[in-house]
């Protein structure tokens, strides 16, 4: 059956990337299909670009740390969704965001002006801090940068970010199919790449 039209050639654009994504042999050029939304955040950032933009963001990504340390119920705050410890469920009803839309409202304009366009990330009585500047999502597998604070571990808090654990200058990781890449930047301050 022959294919035509525009929507033949997306359809058979579609297939071939992932028959070849199926394969292994998949090619960045056929992460996103046709006709889809717009990759998330463009271009990947250089790790040149991640330094700039940490010299002239560093006291608003501390800001925002400190606001997610007091904000304790919530493991990840977005610019179109919020993660509570209770709940990944969305859409919720905004009684159960875990957050006022005043203070989330608050997060967005912090992430706007820092360049951190996806976000911020806390794991469960996690002492760190992703920070994603970038993501992509590649036919099952998702890929990232940005920054990870390491807070001070506790009685509370424990350091659950591999570079706060390992506290070395670099560092990389493979396990299965999850990668992960980093390099300090500053006292208690990573760039990060992680695929997964």
């Amino acid at each position: 059956m022959a294919l035509r039209g525009t929507n033949g050639i997306r359809l058979a654009a579609i297939w071939f990337c992932l028959s070849i994504g199926l394969l292994g042999l998949l090619r960045p050029s056929c992460a996103a299909e046709p006709g889809a939304p717009p990759v998330v955040g463009g271009n990947q950032p250089t790790d040149e670009s991640l330094d700039w933009q940490f010299s002239r963001q560093k006291s608003n990504l501390e800001h925002m740390a400190i606001m997610i340390f007091e904000d304790s119920n919530m493991t990840r705050i977005a610019p179109d969704f919020t993660w509570t410890r209770d709940s990944q469920d969305w859409p919720r009803p905004r009684s159960e965001w875990g957050i006022s839309k005043k203070r989330w409202d608050e997060y967005k304009r912090m992430f706007t002006n820092s360049g951190v366009t996806q976000g911020i990330r806390r794991p469960e009585n996690s002492s760190d801090v992703q920070f994603i500047a970038w993501e992509r999502n590649i036919i099952l597998a998702r890929k990232s940068v940005g920054f990870i604070f390491c807070g001070h571990a506790g009685a509370e808090y424990e350091h659950k970010a591999l570079p706060c654990r390992e506290e070395k200058d670099s560092g990389e990781k493979k396990e299965g199919h999850s990668e992960l890449r980093y390099r300090k930047i500053a006292p208690d301050w990573y760039v990060y790449e992680e695929l997964n």
